[in-house]
């Protein structure tokens, strides 16, 4: 069979204009020349229908863009398996080519392609700043007819915005119908944040918001899929004035109470819908405690749930109060002096409330003089006979500060025989010998309050100790006491069992042992 597709995209074969018949050429590729490159044209948008059949020798069909650089879509099966494309097209010049494997094979080309019809009008706009203005919403429905979505792979337009304003305080109404893909219908303020939202599906969305006179956008999305047409309707129902809020809506705008006392300060506010004409369903307080303080804060009169929550000032939440229904909220919680905030959310329909709030002192927070790790171990010096005596604090002071472990560092010039003792608990603690590694060689941890003590008699060096508290909101204050008393020439064993002294096989005459004997 003679070759008739050309060899380049310059000799390109044209097939004309194609169409719904399907048009049938015979060709083939040969060792010598193994592409063949056809010209085409679509005169509209249409899907197109390439099959390669009747192959002895692998070959290969590729869809080129319009100046033939580039492949738009491939079909490369492997063998003498026919190959197809089907793809979406605007309307245009194209060109198609069949590529051999390397063995001369005889081929079908058949080309045929189905119109898609005009790409829809994209009226509404894809970002805020685009939107389609709908004007001032009245009682009589504005009604736009559009589409969104992928039409057929040409063109995509997933967000649709419309713009719209309402003269007074009103009831927005947005209806969304003829869906035959799934959407979503979402209403948004000025700036584009979310007030409400439908569900992503094949039903009619109705969307019915208060919202006060101004500003705001309709956002049409779809996740992808063919697309579908759609009929937006929207309108606006006239409502009445929106109460005071006195409370601030947020941390930066919270309404500044004062310092705290032991004298309740009162505030009294609304929160929740206000019978359809607003939504404040967050008010924020500002407060100071001048020392370290028990705070108790009390939310009550209410007819709608409300939570209270207590933020620091770096604004991390401390604790909140979610009783349930209509129950009052109490928060009662140790902090250091400072600044703090309160945040009240929710109110359902709307109700009253009364906050109050006022603080107790609880004293300074007890300074921690003695380290928290080995290396950080206060040094006490080298022990002798006369007592080194240090009163400290360890464990939780009201929920304001953990030190559960307090170190020691000391040292003894001589062997000799160390007394520890721990006294003037009102906490349990336990103390701790360890030697210069940190390993505990001796330890006390008598429960309840009972005096912690331990004797060891020790080589000269350097030792620690740590005492440590049991955890819960309280620690404890103590007085903790070392000394030291000379052995003087009692020798002190310290050797661990891998090294002990071999007094070889035993006979009937005593061995003497020229080393250590153990003193403990």
């Amino acid at each position: 069979m003679s070759l008739k597709a050309g060899t380049s995209i310059a000799t390109a074969l044209d097939l004309g204009v194609l169409t719904t018949n399907i048009q049938t050429l015979d060709d083939a590729v040969s060792t010598a020349s193994i592409t063949g490159y056809y010209r085409f044209t679509i005169a509209e948008n249409s899907k197109l229908n390439i099959k390669l059949s009747g192959l002895s020798q692998n070959a290969e069909l590729f869809l080129l863009n319009t100046d033939g650089s580039q492949p738009i879509a491939q079909s490369a099966r492997g063998g003498i398996v026919d190959e197809e494309l089907v793809q979406s097209l605007r309307s245009g010049s194209y060109y198609l080519l069949v590529r051999g494997g390397g063995g001369a094979t005889n081929y079908k080309l058949e080309t045929s392609a189905i119109s898609l019809g005009p790409i829809p009008l994209d009226i509404a706009g894809n970002s805020l700043d685009r939107a389609n203005n709908l004007g001032t919403l009245g009682a009589t429905a504005t009604i736009v007819n559009e589409f969104i979505g992928n039409f057929n792979g040409l063109e995509t337009d997933f967000a649709d915005y419309h713009q719209f304003n309402i003269a007074e305080n009103s009831t927005v109404n947005l209806k969304l119908t003829g869906l035959s893909q799934n959407a979503v219908l979402t209403l948004q303020d000025s700036e584009g944040n979310l007030i409400t939202g439908s569900d992503n599906s094949l039903a009619d969305k109705n969307l019915a918001q208060n919202l006060r006179a101004g500003n705001y956008y309709a956002f049409i999305s779809s996740s992808g899929g063919t697309g579908t047409s759609y009929r937006f309707e929207s309108n606006a129902i006239s409502l009445g004035a929106v109460p005071v809020d006195n409370a601030g809506e947020s941390l930066d705008k919270a309404k500044n109470i004062g310092i705290l006392g032991t004298t309740e300060i009162v505030a009294n506010d609304f929160l929740g819908n206000f019978k359809g004409l607003s939504t404040d369903g967050s008010d924020y307080y500002q407060f100071t405690i001048a020392e370290n303080s028990t705070v108790n804060l009390k939310l009550s009169g209410l007819s709608q749930d409300v939570t209270l929550q207590l933020y620091d000032n770096q604004r991390n939440l401390v604790q909140a109060s979610a009783t349930g229904g209509n129950a009052d909220e109490n928060i009662t919680r140790n902090l250091r002096a400072g600044t703090y905030y309160l945040y009240a959310t929710g109110g359902g329909n709307g109700t009253n409330y009364q906050l109050a709030a006022s603080a107790t002192s609880l004293g300074s927070v007890p300074s921690d003089n003695a380290g928290d790790a080995l290396n950080q171990a206060k040094n006490i010096g080298v022990l002798g006979s006369i007592a080194t005596i240090t009163n400290e604090y360890v464990g939780g002071f009201s929920g304001l500060s953990n030190d559960f472990s307090d170190y020691y560092q000391f040292t003894i010039a001589d062997n000799s025989t160390v007394s520890l003792n721990l006294s003037g608990l009102s906490q349990d603690a336990s103390i701790s010998l360890l030697d210069s590694q940190g390993n505990v060689i001796k330890a006390s941890a008598n429960s309840g309050t009972n005096d912690e003590n331990i004797s060891q008699k020790l080589r000269s060096g350097t030792y620690f100790v740590s005492v440590n508290a049991a955890s819960g909101l309280n620690g404890s204050s103590y007085r903790f006491s070392a000394s030291a008393e000379g052995l003087g020439s009692t020798a002190v064993d310290s050797s661990p069992l891998n090294q002990a002294s071999d007094l070889g096989t035993i006979t009937a005459a005593i061995p003497t042992l020229d080393g250590e004997i153990a003193a403990t």
